[in-house]
C-alpha cells in the first residue's frame, strides 16, 4: 500500500513539473508571437504615415504651384493704383470717376481712359478707393461697382467752406477674368472732387 501511495505522489509530482515547464514553454511562446504581432503592426502604422506625409508634401507642393501660377501673369502679380492730378468738377450721377495718374498697373488691368479696372485672371481681390473733398460746400457720394453691381459706397458732406474731409472704402470679392470694376458718383448731382496733392486713389491687388 506505500509502495501505491509512493508512486501516486511521484506521478503527480511529475505531472505538475511538466505541466508548469509546458506552461512556462507556451507562456514565453505566446510573448514572443505577441511582442511579434506588436512589432508589425507599429511598423505598419510607420509605413502609412510615411506615405501619408508624402501625399501631404506632394500636395502642398502642388497647391503651391497652383498659387504661384495664378498669380503670376506676364512675370508679375496682378496689381494697380492710381490718383487723380487735378479737381474734377460737375460731376454728374453715374459718371465713372477717372484717375488720371498711374502709379502701378502690373497686369495692365487699368484704364486710365476710361477709368475701369478689367480682372485679367480669376480670384480674391481687394480694392480701395479715397476721395477727397474741399472748397466749396456740398456732398460727394461714391460707389465702387462690379459689372454694375454697388459693393459699398462712401460719402463726405461738407457745411461750409474750404471743410476739409476725405471720404472712401475697402471691400474683398471674388472676381472672374474679364469682370470689370470702378468708382462712380451717385445720389448727388453736380459734385466736387478735390484731386490734388493725392487724395483721391483707385487702388486694387490680386489677393490669391
Amino acid at each position: 500500500m506505500k509502495t501505491s501511495v509512493n508512486g501516486l505522489y511521484f506521478f503527480l509530482s511529475a505531472s505538475v513539473i511538466i505541466s508548469t515547464v509546458y506552461c512556462e514553454n507556451y507562456a514565453q511562446h505566446w510573448n514572443a508571437n505577441f511582442s511579434e504581432v506588436i512589432n508589425k503592426r507599429f511598423h505598419d502604422l510607420e509605413t502609412k504615415q510615411n506615405i501619408c506625409e508624402n501625399k501631404i508634401e506632394r500636395l502642398e507642393a502642388a497647391l503651391q504651384g497652383h498659387r504661384v501660377h495664378k498669380r503670376s501673369l506676364n512675370g508679375g502679380n496682378v496689381a494697380f493704383s492710381a490718383r487723380m492730378s487735378a479737381n474734377q468738377n460737375h460731376i454728374g450721377l453715374g459718371q465713372t470717376i477717372k484717375y488720371d495718374y498711374i502709379l502701378l498697373n502690373d497686369g495692365n488691368g487699368y484704364s486710365m481712359h476710361t477709368g475701369t479696372f478689367t480682372a485679367p485672371t480669376d480670384g480674391v481681390y481687394m480694392f480701395s478707393y479715397f476721395f477727397g473733398h474741399g472748397y466749396h460746400i456740398g456732398q460727394i457720394w461714391l460707389e465702387l461697382m462690379h459689372n454694375g453691381d454697388r459693393v459699398n459706397a462712401a460719402v463726405t458732406d461738407a457745411f461750409h467752406d474750404w471743410q476739409d474731409l476725405q471720404g472712401g472704402n475697402v471691400a474683398i470679392i471674388q472676381v472672374r477674368t474679364g469682370d470689370r470694376i470702378w468708382v462712380q458718383a451717385y445720389h448727388a448731382n453736380d459734385a466736387e472732387i478735390y484731386g490734388e496733392e493725392g487724395f483721391t486713389t483707385f487702388s486694387g491687388t490680386l489677393l490669391y
